[in-house]
């Protein structure tokens, strides 16, 4: 009699990365991943030289660590610093160490590594109000009508009258101011 070995029966694996990889490129097309959003800011165009940013005039606005905000070094509440924001960027009583026009104002924000996120968003918001508000008087004063009612070209003009700048620079690890 033979010695007869039987082999045990195998599946055959030569597919299985095939399917792996299918599976793998399945998931990758079909999953969305979410993106946090943040501030939508935008940036100072690239051929903006020293010699045109010596001409702009700067407000300086601090958030210190104790959520105190400090416009030009004096304290301010942020309910205030929109109206006062408008009065710097449209500068109705032609100061000299206010712009000349608004094309000229810079808006820099500073705030402490410790203060609170709440606070940084009330104090940009305001910013924003004020632009929101210069914005809307311009398209009365020009158009006729508000900045939301305005044709696109038209709104496109008036931002270029009246740019959003915001500088913002890193945080600081400074406690208090």
């Amino acid at each position: 009699m033979k010695n007869i070995r039987l082999k045990a029966p195998q599946i055959n694996a030569s597919s299985m990365a095939d399917i792996a990889f299918l599976l793998l490129v399945f998931f990758l097309v079909t999953t969305t991943v979410a993106q946090d959003k943040g501030i939508a800011a935008k940036l100072p165009p690239k051929g903006d030289s020293v010699e045109t940013r010596t001409n702009k005039k700067i407000l300086d606005i601090y958030l210190n660590a104790d959520n105190q905000l400090l416009v030009d070094r004096e304290l301010m509440s942020s309910n205030e610093l929109k109206d006062f924001t408008v009065k710097f960027i449209s500068n109705p009583e032609q100061k000299a160490d206010w712009p000349a026009t608004p094309r000229r104002a810079i808006l820099s924000l500073t705030t402490a590594r410790e203060a609170d996120y709440q606070s940084y968003l009330e104090v940009y918001n305001a910013l924003q109000a004020a632009y929101n508000q210069l914005w809307y008087d311009a398209a009365i004063e020009q158009h006729g009508k508000p900045f939301d009612d305005l044709t696109k070209e038209n709104k496109r003009n008036i931002r270029a009258q009246i740019p959003f700048t915001v500088s913002e620079s890193e945080p600081q690890d400074v406690l208090n101011n």
